[in-house]
Order: structure tokens, then sequence, then C-alpha cells
């Protein structure tokens, strides 16, 4: 015997298969001998039976098998037998409780658009929705609602409940059932195919979000984005972005504002809206279309160094330092390249700054010069007329540098390094000068020429009761 699979077969007068997946276990009486036993197994992978080659002769008496030795999931098994003069079983039951005897249950979820509690025709199904099933075991069964917002599962007869997970990440929490019941109780009946009733779904709120962005593509911070017929103003983030939720079926428009800014497009403009609004993306233009770059040239003292050229390249201007060494010029919205700093007799760290793209002010542009030919023979063209003391040369310094100083009469002179702290390091002079330019060494030692530490020093120099302090930075 091989019955054939989804069809009812009937097995004598009394064993028979249901169709549709389902199958009904019998037995015998024990007042006919059974000749043998019969197993036939149905697997659900190959939709095919087979007979089970561990299937067991008897010599009578009723027989069975353990349900334990069953796979529910993927096997029907079914009993067969005949005796010796009969062709007819005396009476029959269910094996073993029946958990391998099963029904189905399926449902569809689907967004209720228009709020009618059913189902229209155009209303899109909930996709990738977990539905937890739960069976009379307590058993649960996740099934995933298909591109159409159906599900399906096979279940044990019995009692259980449907249960729409809505917590999965696919489920809107601005959700609200319309429609159907959850959680659902269902009985499973043996070769019935249960139809869940239709779950809706209405979007209480809905979301709009979008970025602004300028011309190359920048987030615009601090947009405002407001939004008519009662809706909120929201602000843009560092990176451009902003989001609102409004109430489903909202109508009005949204516009951007920033002070010195316009935007494309002017605004946008909503029917009732049902489902989020995602990419409501503006392009932000300032109406100045320039932005300034600046900063100090200053030596090794922090004195600023005039008449020192910045040069912007990519067509860029070229700005000349003041007498505190500052400068700034303009330059267009995106410009991008190079400024370098440059001076006879100089040179200067960074080397030159690099832009990218700019869209926003750039201050403290700086650069340290370092005059390279600067001596004390250039300056006895002239005596002093006060007591001037010149930067020091090199500053910073590795591993000594020049302390220079005018004097304009005859005097007593004491040249001292101290550090940070205020500790003496070295007395360098202690001596009557005369009028004119004067210079000293220090090779950065101390009084007992043993070298110091890197750091900052101050050079202290007195004339006649009137003292200067210059600062002095040793390099290693």
């Amino acid at each position: 015997m091989n019955p054939t699979p989804d069809a009812p077969y009937t097995f004598g007068n009394d064993l028979a298969y249901l169709g549709n997946g389902q199958a009904l276990m019998w037995g015998g009486d024990s007042s006919f001998p059974f000749q043998r036993i019969d197993t036939w197994i149905y697997t659900y992978s190959t939709n095919s039976w087979s007979l089970d080659p561990n299937g067991t002769p008897s010599a009578g008496g009723s027989q069975g098998l353990a349900e334990t030795s069953l796979d529910g999931t993927s096997e029907i098994v079914l009993f067969g037998g005949y005796n010796q003069g009969s062709s007819y079983f005396d009476e029959t039951w269910l094996f073993g409780g029946g958990d391998f005897i099963y029904g189905t249950v399926g449902g569809n979820l689907y967004e209720d658009l228009n709020n009618s509690g059913g189902k229209d025709v155009g209303e899109p199904g909930l996709q990738n929705i977990d539905i937890d099933i739960t069976n009379r075991h307590g058993t649960v069964q996740t099934v995933e609602t298909d591109a159409n917002g159906d599900y399906t599962a096979h279940l044990p007869w019995g009692n259980a409940t449907i249960d729409v997970d809505e917590t999965d990440p696919d489920f809107s929490s601005s959700f609200i059932q319309t429609s159907g019941v959850d959680p659902e109780a269902v009985n499973i009946t043996v070769g019935v195919n249960h139809v869940s009733v239709d779950k809706g779904y209405f979007h209480s709120s809905v979301l709009i979000s979008g970025y602004v962005k300028d011309g190359v593509n920048i987030g615009v911070e601090g947009v405002d984005v407001a939004f008519s017929n009662g809706g909120a103003t929201v602000t843009t983030n560092v990176a451009g972005h902003y989001a609102t939720s409004v109430s489903s079926g909202w109508n009005g428009t949204s516009t951007a504002t920033k002070s010195g800014w316009t935007f494309a497009p002017t605004n946008y403009t909503y029917p009732a809206v049902t489902t989020d609004q995602t990419d409501q993306d503006y392009v932000g233009a300032p109406a100045v279309y320039s932005v300034s770059i600046s900063g100090y040239v200053k030596d090794g003292v922090n004195i600023g160094v005039e008449g020192v050229d910045i040069t912007f390249s990519n067509g860029g201007a070229t700005v000349t330092t003041n007498a505190t060494g500052y400068y700034n010029t303009s330059v267009a919205i995106g410009w991008n390249g190079t400024s370098t700093a440059t001076k006879s007799d100089w040179t200067f760290t960074p080397v030159s700054h690099t832009y990218s793209p700019v869209t926003t002010n750039h201050t403290d542009q700086d650069y340290v010069g370092i005059y390279t030919k600067l001596g004390v023979e250039d300056y006895n063209w002239s005596l002093p007329m006060e007591f001037t003391v010149l930067p020091a040369y090199p500053n910073p310094f590795n591993p000594s540098t020049t302390i220079r100083y005018g004097l304009s009469a005859d005097c007593h002179v004491k040249v001292e390094i101290y550090d940070i702290s205020g500790k003496l390091i070295s007395t360098l002079i202690n001596t009557e000068q005369t009028q004119g330019w004067h210079s000293i060494i220090w090779n950065g030692e101390n009084s007992n020429n043993v070298q110091v530490p890197a750091g900052i020093y101050l050079s202290k120099i007195t004339s006649n009761n009137e003292v200067k302090t210059t600062k002095l930075m040793l390099l290693k």
C-alpha cells in the first residue's frame, strides 16, 4: 500500500489518511491476532510516503509507536495492519494524543491608510513583521509576514494564541490597531486551515525628516524648519539633519530659514500625510558669498612682525601684516588652496596653511617668524636715544642665543637669566658699559656651567635701575 499525499486514502475499513498533511493513528483489538504491523512515514520536505524498514512484525495484539520517537515537525506516521482471517479492525483510537496531527493558521497585517477599520483596495501589507504563535503546549513559533503582509504556520491541534510582535523594528511605534484582535486566541482543528481575522494598523503620527546642506554637501547647522498648520519648528543639528512628527492626515507646508541664508526649495507642501516622509532635503546658500581668513605673524617672543606678505594661491589675494603683525583677507565660499608668509631675511613656521573648500570664517591662522640676519651691527649706524632691548636671536634656540641691548649713556649694566619660577640661573654681565649697542651670548648653562633643561627662561637686563625683561625658549 502506498497512499497519495494530500488526498484522503482509506486502508481497509478503518485506517485513513485525511489529506492536507493530516493523519489519524489507528490501533487494533487484541482479540484479533495481527500477522504484522506496517509503519508508513510521510515526509514534508520530499512530499512522499515510505515504508519504515524498522516496522516490526508481531504475532498478535494491539500495536503502537511511542510518541517520543516521532518528529512532529517533519513526519507523520501511519499504522496499517491486517489479520489472518479478516480485513477490518474491531476498534480505533488516536495515537499518543495526536501532537503530530496538524492544522494550519494564517492571516494578514496591513496598513489602514484611511483609518476605515477595514482593508481597502490598494492598502499595503506590513512586511517583515514577526508573529509569535504559542501552541497548546506553550511552545512559541515565530513566523514573519511576507511582502504582502501574509503569514502562515503549521500547528498541532488544540488552542493557540497569535500575537503580533510590536517590538519588531519594522513595526512603527506610531501604529494604532484599527481592525482584528491582538493577541488572538484560535482553536486548531485537524485538517483545517484556520484563517485569522486581518489586522489593520493606522499611523497615529508620521515622521517628516531630511537634511539641509550647502552647495558642497556640508550640513548647515542652526537652520529652523517651520511646519505650518499647527506643526512644530525644529532646528538642524551639526550634520544639518532635522526631524519632526505630525498627526496622520496633517497637511501644510515646511519652510527653512536662517539669517543670511537662502534655501531651495523655498518650502515643501504636504497634502494629507499618512506615511513617513524622509529625504525632505534643502540646499542652502549664504547671502554673503565670501568668508574671511585672518591671523597674526609674530616672532619667538610674541612680538608682531610688520610687513610680512601673506599670499593666497588659486586666485586669492596677497595681503601684508600691519604693525601688530595682523592680516586679514576674504575668499569666495568653497575656495581651496594654500597661504604662504614671506619677508626678506625671515623664515616662518608653518611654511604654509592648507585649506579644503572653506564655508566658514577661519581665524587664528598664525605664523611664527625668525629673522635670520639680525645682529648688533645693524644698529650701529646711530646711538640709542633710550635704554633699548632687541629681540634675542635665534629664539627659540638650541644651543645658544644672543641677547642684544642698547644704552643711551654710560652706566652699570647687569644681565641675568631666570627660570619661569623666578629662580636665578646665571649672571652673564655685571659691570660698567659705555653708551651704544651691546650683546652677550647665553649658551643655555647655569652659573655652574651645567646645561639647563629645555623650557622657557627670562633674560633680565638692568641699566641705571631701569629693568627690561624678554622671554627665551630653549629647545632640545
